[in-house]
């Protein structure tokens, strides 16, 4: 019914008028209601990243076992020191994605990646030949993006014994697979084949302890009487001596 009636001033139909002239000089409505941002700190870590929404994003390398703040929205990551001057930006990545700026692994400049980095293998062979196998062509498949595969890796030694991480390092080394989660799986499968050895108080070649506690006590009453006999035995011989 108003956009019908006749305009006081304008003397101008206001429907009309408003597709005509104020229409046109509307802006764009924005994609988001109202512009927002979360923001924390987050440490970094040895491989040069920090997780953000369950995704990772490259840091300068001067800051490793650093905290650092972090600013992030629906498109972008921003990263600021403790004195909230900015030292990265990265755009958004789906969780478990990986955004790095080459910038900040620079040759002269990861020395100190590439140091954790062979550590963290060299504890990998200490669980086995094939553990330390995989994990290092893993590395070499995967890059940079391999540090955190290689925790994970060297975190089921915790859980699993040294013989099934190796097991599965072989498996997984033979199909070619450098990820995480089948690794996982193929200890869990080798930790329920492995039978474990219980004790138990019940066989056929066992026998009760009552059994034990009767002949212990037949032990006695025959060293007893031995004893008894003995001593009867040595006075009728000396009676016979005296006669």
């Amino acid at each position: 019914m108003a956009d019908t009636r006749i305009h006081g001033t304008t003397r101008q139909q206001v429907g009309k008028r408003f597709v005509e002239v104020g229409r046109p000089a509307l802006m764009s409505v924005a994609r988001e209601r109202f512009p927002s941002y979360h923001e924390g700190r987050r440490k970094v870590n040895r491989d040069g990243h920090i997780e953000v929404a369950q995704a990772y994003y490259s840091v300068p390398p001067e800051y490793l076992g650093r905290r650092v703040w972090v600013h992030w929205d629906s498109r972008m990551v921003r990263i600021y020191n403790d004195h909230l001057q900015q030292i990265a930006v990265h755009v958004r990545v789906t969780p478990g994605k990986f955004h790095t700026d080459r910038s900040h692994l620079a040759d002269a400049k990861i020395s100190s990646i590439e140091r954790g980095v062979e550590y963290m293998l060299s504890r990998a062979r200490r669980l086995g030949d094939d553990a330390g196998r995989w994990a290092t062509q893993m590395i070499a498949v995967r890059g940079i993006e391999g540090v955190r595969v290689l925790q994970g890796f060297l975190s089921l030694a915790k859980k699993y014994p040294a013989n099934i991480v190796n097991r599965a390092g072989d498996k997984a080394l033979e199909a070619a697979c450098f990820r995480l989660r089948p690794v996982r799986q193929l200890c869990q499968r080798y930790a329920q084949d492995q039978k474990e050895l219980s004790f138990d108080d019940r066989h056929p070649i066992i026998r009760p302890l009552s059994e034990y506690q009767n002949l212990l006590t037949r032990s006695l009453i025959v060293s007893q009487t031995k004893d008894k006999n003995a001593t009867c035995g040595n006075a009728i011989c000396g009676q016979e001596k005296e006669t």
